[in-house]
């Protein structure tokens, strides 16, 4: 009888751990990223900013003058390499703004679906496509955008 009582023992903490792994599944945030919404927004915020940097350096008058042979003047160099440090600060705000919508929509998505957690792939050593959620990630992103824009748009504005 008791080993009746520890099969069932074991074959119920068996199942539950079998039904937890399958909780578990992966994403492919490089595919997501690239058809998704957030690609467009992110894009369309960065190069508004990074436009109206360098019209206010006056970037492309000073790369005309450059490409055309002239010498620069130190003024206009230091506006090229303040462009550039302007640049850098602006993609690395970006990623950071990226990761906190990723992160919102990760948990938004895993409550949703009831999984346990929800990975990326570049973690993932080896995983059954089973566990390949990315469609129907990206399904739930683009729909999340359409109907949340205007704060999504928000999380990405640099600050």
């Amino acid at each position: 009888m008791k080993k009746f009582y520890f099969s069932v023992v074991i074959f119920i903490f068996t199942a539950i751990s079998v039904v937890n792994a399958s909780e578990i599944v992966y994403v492919n945030v490089d595919k997501v990223y690239n058809r998704t919404e957030i690609k467009k927004l992110a894009n369309s915020y960065a190069t508004s900013k990074l436009n109206s940097v360098a019209k206010k350096l006056k970037i492309k008058a000073i790369v005309s003058k450059y490409q055309k042979g002239g010498k620069l003047t130190q003024a206009e160099y230091l506006n090229l390499m303040t462009f550039q440090r302007e640049r850098q600060f602006i993609m690395e705000k970006m990623t950071e703004n990226l990761k906190k919508v990723f992160s919102v929509l990760f948990n938004k998505f895993g409550k949703k679906y009831g999984y346990t957690a929800v990975v990326a792939h570049f973690s993932v050593v080896y995983g059954k496509p089973k566990y390949n959620k990315t469609e129907q990630f990206i399904n739930f992103v683009n729909q999340e955008i359409k109907k949340n824009r205007a704060k999504y748009k928000s999380m990405l504005k640099l600050k």
